[in-house]
Order: structure tokens, then sequence, then C-alpha cells
């Protein structure tokens, strides 16, 4: 693979949810996704990637579990109600948490390189010709989540993706150029 290809798959990676809610994905997809995430870079080898696969049934259980915790923090009853349905909209939804660091520095780092992993699983679903939205947890419902996909109470979820085969071509957008401060 070339340097061109690379890059041709950064910028032409976009999220979307026009994904096929039917259509299963394999599941040794699903373990080459996590393999990319694993591979990010992380400090002092960590190993800070936590990852919970939902499909089937689990995936309106667990819309059910957050749209009840929003419910009991007071959210408004249109988004409690879409919450219940919206992890159905993919045959697969990876629920990505990072692991609790030795200390707040740490802890810090490792949210960085649990990010830095699922652009990694972005990128590959790209490049396998499947579509990804990269979703963040509702407020207030880290611990629901954190309970219902047994990870430890000090996880922190960092993103839900919403993985499947795309029902149609997805339009990339053009991007802004990043800020930058050249220094000499």
């Amino acid at each position: 693979m070339s340097a061109d290809d690379i890059e041709r798959i950064i910028h032409s990676r976009i999220s979307a949810m026009t994904i096929d809610r039917d259509k299963p994905v394999a599941h040794d997809i699903i373990e080459r996704l996590l393999l990319a995430a694993q591979a990010a870079p992380n400090h002092r080898k960590t190993r800070p990637l936590r990852v919970a696969v939902l499909q089937d049934d689990a995936r309106p259980r667990f819309g059910e579990a957050v749209a009840d915790a929003m419910q009991t923090q007071g959210d408004d009853q249109i988004k409690v109600d879409k919450t219940r349905t919206k992890y159905g909209r993919a045959p697969v939804v990876l629920v990505v948490a990072s692991a609790v660091g030795a200390s707040e520095l740490e802890t810090e780092e490792n949210r960085y390189a649990v990010a830095a992993g699922i652009q990694n699983m972005l990128l590959l679903i790209d490049a396998l010709g499947m579509t990804a939205l990269w979703s963040t947890p509702a407020k207030g419902t880290h611990s629901t989540m954190t309970q219902f996909c047994q990870f430890d109470d000090t996880d922190h979820v960092v993103g839900i993706v919403y993985l499947g085969w795309g029902t149609r071509e997805a339009v990339t957008k053009d991007r802004p150029a990043p800020v930058v401060h050249w220094l000499t």
C-alpha cells in the first residue's frame, strides 16, 4: 500500500448511518477491527482498550438500559424514546471504553490511545467497504453502559461505533484546512 492509498482512505472516510441493519457482519471482520484498535499507540503499554460487541438482542436491551438511565435523570422524553431504538440501526454496535490508569495523567493518556484505536477501526472499516458512525455516549449514562457491557466501574466509555454494510454511496464532504502555527 502506498502513501497515496493511505491518504485516500484518510480523506475519503466519513461517518454515515446509511447501514443495512439486516446484513450481518462476520466475526472475523469484527476481530480484525478490534486488533486494529489494539494496535494504536498507547503510553507505557497500558493496553487500555475495552470493547463490548453488541449484536442481536443485546442492542435493544442496551438501548432500554441507557434510555431508562436517561429518563431517571430527567432527559427530554423525545431523546429517551429515540435511545430505546437507535442501537438497532446497525447489525453491530461496538461500545468502546478506556481503562483507568495508575495516575490522572495515565488515565487521560489511555483515553487518547483508545480514541486513536477507534480511528484505526474507522479507517479499516472504510478500507473493507463498510460504513460506520462514531457516536459519543449520552451524558450521565456511563455507569449504566459500563455495567451493561461488563466493564470495570472505573472504565470510561469513549465512543459507540455503529458498524455495518452501507446501503448507498456516502458523499465525501470537504473538510476545512487545519489551524496551523508555523514557528521558526
